[in-house]
């Protein structure tokens, strides 16, 4: 009799704890769906976006309310075909308008062509509300800015340009001193795959090199400015490749979780992000300063590095309010349940992790504030002065008194 009341125990706690989840879906792998209808499209994004998407629990969207209102939207358009693309497209649109992962884009497929129809980013919708929005900065005008410095003696060990290496991506990378501070400019982070495959006559490889043998040699220098602005990501493992040379012990800089199963709000514990030295017990800035310029397109990797360099105490960062995308991406869904999915009708990429700042704050979707702000000045740009760098190179100045 014990043993019967015992199991019965055990049922209706079992029965209790499936009753307390918000939601028990079905396995459906979002990017097998074949798609005949407008529904079956929804059904597909819907589905992929509850079990992938990282933000459920802060996100303001009702993802419930997503499926009521516009799945019969969806189905009222039938058969699909290119008839109603531009609805479906803004449909889509109004979905996704709040999301707050700025990784997050959704491409839409032309049923007829199987081509790339339209893509969604809500981040840009996001960042064009902001007070100091403008366009990227022009890299054109920025050698040109950096050429006449060079021309007038200002700047010296200019070294750089992109690389011709094989690697996935392009990469562009600029070093050189000014005013007794070692600059370093590059626009991916791209450095763990370029050093397996660059040799030493390598543009970015030989300013890579420039810029820590002028940290290295350079007597009286003043400081050490990393220019990331516009910067789109790319590798964690490249944090120990940059930022761990200017340490020299390690650092707590953040927390990190993923999302880790079906359910909506399955996630792993949060996960220390630490700054680990390259080699411990050495920094190469010693005590100097060192400074990260930040812009409104710094993403990412980018946005992960500035985190790291203000858990510095001699780190700093300058420019403006970063992009605001501080997940890192990982996508397998039958390993994580998140991150990308893709099928015949439409392509969803978005991290699958959320990242917190040092303090425990979430800054996904607002980006990383720097002790001081120095806004892009375009009009100023194009006549031939970078305020921001000066900006950076005054407050540089402005730690040695």
């Amino acid at each position: 009799m014990k043993r019967i009341l015992f199991r019965v125990v055990l049922l209706l706690l079992a029965g209790g704890l499936f009753g307390c989840r918000k939601e028990t879906p079905a396995t459906m792998d979002p990017n097998d769906t074949s798609c005949s209808t407008w529904l079956d499209v929804f059904d597909s994004f819907w589905e992929g976006m509850n079990y992938s998407y990282a933000f459920w629990d802060i996100d303001p969207t009702d993802w419930d309310e997503v499926y009521r209102t516009y799945r019969p939207r969806f189905a009222e358009l039938g058969e699909w075909n290119g008839e109603h693309l531009e609805e479906a497209r803004l449909m889509l649109e109004e979905i996704t308008a709040n999301l707050i992962d700025h990784h997050y884009s959704l491409a839409l497929f032309d049923p007829e062509t199987g081509e790339v129809a339209c893509t969604i980013r809500p981040a840009l919708n996001e960042l064009r509300q902001r007070d100091y929005y403008h366009d990227p900065m022009p890299t054109q005008q920025f050698y040109d800015i950096i050429s006449s410095y060079g021309a007038t003696g200002r700047v010296t060990r200019l070294i750089g340009g992109t690389s011709a290496a094989p690697i996935s991506q392009p990469l562009m990378m600029v070093s050189f001193l000014i005013d007794d501070v070692a600059y370093l400019y590059f626009d991916r982070f791209i450095l763990s795959e370029l050093f397996l495959v660059a040799d030493e006559t390598d543009n970015a490889i030989r300013a890579w090199r420039n810029f820590w043998d002028m940290i290295e040699t350079t007597p009286n220098l003043r400081g050490i400015l990393i220019d990331v602005r516009d910067n789109q990501g790319g590798y964690l493992s490249d944090m120990r490749e940059l930022a761990g040379r200017l340490t020299a012990e390690e650092h707590l800089f953040g927390y990190s979780r993923t999302k880790s199963g079906l359910g909506r709000l399955d996630y792993t514990p949060w996960l220390p992000l630490t700054l680990t030295p390259t080699t411990p017990g050495y920094s190469a800035a010693g005590d100097l300063p060192v400074v990260l310029l930040t812009s409104l397109y710094s993403i990412s990797m980018a946005e992960l590095t500035a985190m790291a360099i203000h858990s510095l105490p001699n780190g700093h960062l300058i420019g403006e309010r970063t992009y605001g995308g501080t997940g890192y991406i990982y996508s397998n869904f039958h390993i994580a349940y998140a991150g990308r999915f893709q099928n015949e009708a439409l392509l969803v990429y978005m991290t699958s992790s959320m990242s917190r700042d040092a303090e425990g704050t979430c800054l996904e979707g607002i980006g990383i504030t720097p002790d001081r702000e120095a806004l892009f000045d375009a009009e100023q740009f194009a006549a031939g002065t970078d305020t921001q760098l000066e900006a950076a190179l005054d407050y540089i100045r402005s730690l040695e008194q």
